[in-house]
């Protein structure tokens, strides 16, 4: 079936890294608007055309709202895909002729047996002839999502789900207004000092008797004084 001119997004089942199988089935699911067993035979191998007949903007347009969705897609130029189709030889289909059976002639007096026998290349077949007759390539599978529309940019795909707010009962507190620590410590207990064996000196008693210092010995026999 031949399709409309323009562009194609055809997709093969290929992810994106690290996308989840699932979470791209449901998002193709609500672009769509289709349901999960059509979405699903996407996924079963082969060749699927989601749309065509498209404009070089839109084709692009379709292939990154699919990304975001998770799905790797393929714009194919259908102009040029039948140029190409065009250009490329067609194989001859007929059978290819089987050995020309030669009957044999009686040998001519004076002649050999290998000179009476056919030449060899006279049962081959022509060159260029195909051994086997060509089998036709089986039609490639369409999967025909023209019937379906994608939303409008910015719209959402998957819907944020509402998570109720914690409650937390704070009933049972309250706040001290008053200068108390808010931990409790025990009253350090002063230690006890008896100053009764204590006295005060006069002001002249030094507090340490003086230390006899020797003076130092010095030995300057070496040394010489310059009359110069």
């Amino acid at each position: 079936m031949a399709g409309k001119p323009g562009y194609e997004v055809v997709f093969r089942g290929k992810l994106v890294r690290g996308a989840d199988p699932q979470v791209v089935r449901e998002n193709l699911c609500r672009l769509f608007k289709a349901p999960a067993e059509k979405i699903e035979a996407l996924f079963q191998g082969g060749r699927h055309v989601l749309k065509r007949g498209l404009s070089h903007e839109q084709a692009h347009h379709y292939r990154e709202v699919l990304k975001k969705a998770g799905a790797i897609v393929v714009v194919v130029d259908t102009e040029a895909k039948a140029d190409m189709q065009a250009l490329r030889p067609t194989q001859s289909r007929k059978p290819s002729p089987g050995p020309v059976p030669v009957a044999a002639s009686p040998a001519k007096p004076g002649t050999t047996t290998a000179e009476a026998s056919p030449a060899a290349s006279e049962l081959l077949a022509p060159v260029g002839a195909p051994v086997n007759d060509p089998v036709p390539a089986p039609p490639e599978p369409e999967f025909d999502l023209s019937p379906y529309a994608l939303d409008e940019p910015g719209v959402v795909i998957i819907e944020p789900e509402p998570r109720p707010e914690p409650r937390i009962d704070i009933s049972h507190m309250r706040i001290d207004d008053s200068d108390r620590p808010h931990e409790q410590k025990p009253a350090a207990t002063p230690p006890a000092v008896n100053p009764d064996r204590l006295s005060f000196a006069d002001e002249q008693t030094p507090l340490e008797p003086p230390r006899e210092v020797s003076p130092p010995e010095l030995d300057l026999s070496h040394l010489q004084l310059d009359d110069t």
